[in-house]
């Protein structure tokens, strides 16, 4: 895997890991969802 995409996987894969994807330990919602509603 070249340097390029590597970087550009990680800058695909990260939004969508924190926004996009659900965790239903997190009641069905993504990290970034739960955070915000937990901490409002």
């Amino acid at each position: 895997m070249s340097a390029y995409t590597a970087l550009h996987t990680s800058q695909v894969y990260v939004p969508y890991y924190n926004h996009e994807r659900i965790k239903l330990k997190l009641k069905g919602l993504s990290p970034v969802e739960y955070r915000m509603k937990n901490t409002a």
